[in-house]
């Protein structure tokens, strides 16, 4: 699922009007249709009767007018507050608000109300105040109304997207209206996903405006949200006629004496996705550990470097890092590893990074791209870019790094980015606070090796398997709540996932 900037919609709906012949007030109606269908159901659901549109002067207001003319033909009760003179209001929008006014809908500005007391007396109240429109500071007297709304109102349904926060980037600067539910027009916006914006937006409905999907394919949209259905369309198919050698070979160099954990995780999460074989490369004296755990492993010791090399021949991928520990013995290692590699495809994830920091150089001049799984304070000592700074954008983060060093780059966080060396992104739209558990990073690595080793190409193996790890950590929130889920937990709910996936 695509999701286009701002600037790129407009172009979109300037092309439908103008290029293709489709009329604004048509693309205006058929969204104003849409709300007002999600507004009815959401009233039927909380029990509400009556809907008060705060509108601005934009097509945003416009398709609040529209809407609130709807509503009226199904018997809702509807009414105005406009937040504008009705000289600014133009265009398409100034012909849905005539309409509303002929037909005796109760249209009123701020100084003819109490603000508190009108909002207070709606059962829900409609969003249409900015847009995607919107940048820069939100100025009185819009911070007034919508921390008014944010404070005083039952039930919020933004239109298109929160006021307040940006398409763009879901930044926020001073406020943004806090919705119940958003019904975003034609695409959601990136916005809609990255953090803070992702709080304000409640349950997200996509509204089809009639805009095609031609047009938004090409307008080279960089940003992308992984569906259901698209998870269905990459997942790794089983043959009829196969066997283990058909699902790949995966090495799982992770573990030391006092991690042996990252290793099981890694090598059961890899498994529990279909993965044919998992070599579950660890030091002697987590052998026993490792094989209680995990039987289905193929144990190979890797104390000995020389020998241990020797059998990476053997791997079609390999996950590198999990739990291993850091030290002279550890960067040597993962850095002959990575050369072994250097044709195959592999994933580097905690000391894998850690031990790397200073040799950035071998993730470059690879015929595949290698794939690294950072949380914010390893992405600190990748780039040098403080923890806070790396939160506040990381989106640049990861496509910064994965250009620079041609790296599928997975910077975790509770919006996942997930880039790849062109430049192209998927913002993850699953998971939870459940995921934040020690161990959970090493099932993320074996759910992508796992993919791998079925011979996804790297940056599809990355976004799907982030996918699968994020519903993983929904399903399993659902079954014993946020606080409960361990890592072991999700290794046993990863079939779980698959199958909702594969039966969607």
């Amino acid at each position: 699922m695509k999701l286009p900037e701002n600037a790129q919609m407009r172009q979109a709906d300037q092309y439908t009007i103008n290029t293709i012949g489709i009329p604004g007030i048509v693309l205006m109606e058929k969204a104003a249709e849409q709300i007002a269908f999600h507004i009815s159901s959401e009233l039927k659901n909380t029990g509400g009767k009556t809907v008060l549109f705060v509108c601005g002067k934009g097509n945003n207001g416009g398709d609040g007018f529209a809407a609130a003319r709807i509503l009226l033909g199904k018997g809702i009760n509807s009414e105005i507050m406009l937040l504008a003179d009705k000289s600014q209001i133009t265009g398409d929008a100034k012909i849905n608000l005539d309409i509303a006014e002929k037909l005796g809908i109760k249209i009123f500005g701020l100084a003819d109300c109490n603000l508190v007391e009108k909002i207070r007396e709606f059962d829900l109240v409609a969003d249409g105040i900015f847009g995607t429109g919107f940048s820069g500071d939100v100025k009185e007297p819009y911070k007034t109304v919508i921390d008014a709304i944010n404070e005083n109102a039952k039930y919020v349904l933004s239109i298109d997207i929160p006021s307040g926060v940006s398409g763009d980037t879901g930044e926020i600067s001073g406020t943004a209206v806090k919705a119940d539910a958003t019904v975003t027009l034609a695409c959601p916006k990136p916005g809609l996903f990255l953090f803070p914006g992702r709080l304000n937006t409640g349950k997200l409905f996509t509204a089809d405006i009639g805009i095609p999907d031609f047009v938004i394919d090409s307008l080279g949209v960089k940003f992308n949200a992984l569906t259901i259905s698209e998870a269905k369309e990459i997942l790794p198919k089983r043959k009829a006629r196969s066997h283990k050698g058909t699902y790949g070979k995966l090495f799982v160099i992770a573990g030391s004496e006092t991690m042996a954990g990252a290793a099981y995780f890694t090598a059961k999460a890899a498994y529990e996705t279909g993965s044919g074989l998992v070599y579950s490369c660890i030091p002697k004296d987590i052998l026993p550990v490792i094989q209680t755990l995990i039987p289905e492993a193929v144990e190979i010791i890797a104390d000995n470097t020389e020998s241990f090399l020797s059998r990476l021949e053997e791997a079609d991928c390999a996950v590198i890092g999990p739990g291993l520990g850091k030290g002279n013995y550890q960067k040597e290692l993962i850095l002959d590893s990575l050369e072994k590699f250097k044709d195959k495809p592999v994933l580097i994830d905690a000391d894998g990074l850690n031990n790397l920091a200073k040799n950035l150089s071998a993730l470059k001049d690879r015929s595949i791209p290698a794939i690294i799984t950072p949380h914010p304070a390893e992405m600190m000592r990748l780039t040098g870019i403080p923890t806070g700074e790396i939160l506040k954008d990381t989106v640049n983060t990861a496509v910064n790094f994965a250009k620079e060093y041609s790296t599928v780059v997975v910077l975790k966080d509770s919006a996942t980015v997930i880039a790849s060396p062109e430049g192209e992104i998927y913002i993850n739209t699953t998971g939870n606070s459940a995921l934040a558990k020690g161990g959970s990073g090493d099932v993320l690595s074996g759910i992508i090796g796992g993919l791998l080793s079925q011979g996804l190409p790297p940056f599809e193996a990355a976004y799907l398997g982030v996918f699968i790890h994020g519903m993983t950590g929904d399903i399993a929130r659902d079954e014993k709540g946020a606080r409960s889920v361990s890592a072991s937990y999700l290794c046993d709910s990863i079939y779980k996932a698959l199958m909702r996936i594969e039966n969607s």
